[in-house]
């Protein structure tokens, strides 16, 4: 945004010459007109001070700053425009009517202080509720609680949408739509940052770190990354309109409405496993196409390991799974290993489709290696494959950690 606002004055600037200027711009043998010469400040003056969006939704009020007194309304209207149609199109809510009062005001201050807050305050008229931000410094403003409370406003506006105009007698005042909600469906409008948030859950939750579900959904502050999982649940059920529509009538979503809404039952326990059943289904969904990350290798790494056929089956020795080094002297002591690395084989390529090339190199290693160990070949031949497999899988850990240094 800073590199939006460092231009905009340029504009201004020529804005203005060309206002004064004669007709003949600066050449010194152009005829003298009768016209008076308006100074600066003058033409500044009949300048308008406020500029508001195409849709009506937002209006940016610019105070006098010495050297750029319009420098801040045009990038300001078109960075609140931008977050109210990323939140509708990505979540699917239908666009706002244009009202003849903006429902949410910038006032961007002259900037002579290092006071970079964002100031709100949230008041409500016949036509609806009225968000007004002061910025002190517009130019140093806290861009990520400016994107919040511009987002907040939006949300107020489209419950408003949903409301029934005039309200009956008694109806309760519109609901509140909380902060985590905000901010989740935030976080869904910016593509990179979903699929980052989506990595980060399902790693906790493979690791037995992601909370008991309706427990979650109970939280009044849920951090951010869940955040984003619950909204993002929200908008694959699209339930958006149905949550502002009620919302409107004054029934917030609580607890047990927002878990029976996303997994469609109201026992806790069963809420809980169709939350574990979304996440294996997203476990298998390549999050970013053709690409590697650190969460896919571990994932990947987590599955080189072999199973008997049935839960209540082991391996000699008692072993309910074991690792591929395992595997090759376990072989001969019991055909169910061999048979156990014929099934992985067919299953370990299909781990790596569409997760990078460095990841399906390693893959296709362990599916040599898994072959030859149900063939029965020799264990020297075995471990040189199994080494071959594992020092792919390496590769693909350093080209994904350079690329993470890179990306910093």
């Amino acid at each position: 945004m800073m590199e939006i606002l460092k231009m905009v004055p340029l504009a201004a600037a020529m804005f203005v010459l060309c206002v004064i200027l004669p007709a003949g711009g600066l050449d010194a043998n152009a005829q003298e007109t009768d016209a008076p010469r308006r100074s600066v400040a003058e033409v500044l003056k009949t300048l308008p001070k406020s500029q508001t969006s195409s849709d009506g939704f937002v209006t940016v009020v610019a105070t006098d700053v010495p050297g750029d007194e319009i420098g801040f309304r045009g990038p300001l209207v078109q960075f609140a425009s931008g977050i109210v149609r990323s939140l509708g199109k990505t979540l699917s809510i239908p666009e706002l009517p244009r009202r003849r009062e903006a429902s949410l005001i910038i006032v961007a201050q002259d900037g002579r202080t290092n006071d970079t807050r964002v100031v709100v305050r949230v008041t409500r008229r016949k036509s609806g509720p009225l968000t007004r931000i002061w910025l002190p410094s517009p130019g140093y403003s806290d861009i990520a609680q400016l994107r919040f409370e511009v987002a907040k406003a939006y949300f107020r506006t489209a419950v408003e949408n949903f409301r029934e105009l005039p309200p009956p007698p008694g109806a309760p005042p519109p609901a509140e739509v909380p902060d985590w909600l905000v901010d989740g469906a935030l976080r869904q409008t910016d593509i990179e940052q979903a699929r980052a948030d989506m990595r980060s859950v399902l790693e906790g939750w493979s690791g037995g770190y992601f909370p008991f579900f309706p427990s979650l959904c109970a939280q009044a502050d849920v951090p951010s990354v869940l955040a984003s999982y619950l909204a993002g649940w929200l908008k694959e059920k699209a339930l958006y309109k149905a949550l502002l529509k009620d919302y409107a009538a004054g029934r917030a979503w609580l607890a047990d409405d927002l878990a029976a809404k996303l997994t469609g039952c109201t026992d806790a326990a069963r809420q809980d496993a169709a939350s574990d059943r979304r996440l294996l289904r997203l476990l298998r969904k390549v999050i970013s196409p053709g690409r590697t990350s650190r969460t896919d290798l571990r994932i990947f790494a987590s599955r080189l390991l072999l199973y008997p056929p049935f839960y209540d089956k082991m391996f000699p020795g008692c072993h309910i799974g074991c690792t591929f080094r395992a595997a090759v002297t376990l072989a001969s002591e019991d055909l169910e290993v061999r048979r156990a690395a014929a099934r992985k084989a067919q299953e370990v390529p299909l781990y790596a489709i569409g997760r990078g090339e460095e990841l399906q190199q390693a893959s296709l290693a362990y599916r040599d290696f898994l072959v030859a160990l149900a063939d029965g070949e020799n264990p020297e031949r075995l471990m040189a494959l199994l080494d071959a497999a594992d020092a792919k899988l390496a590769l693909a850990e350093e080209a994904v950690r350079k690329r993470e240094e890179e990306n910093r």
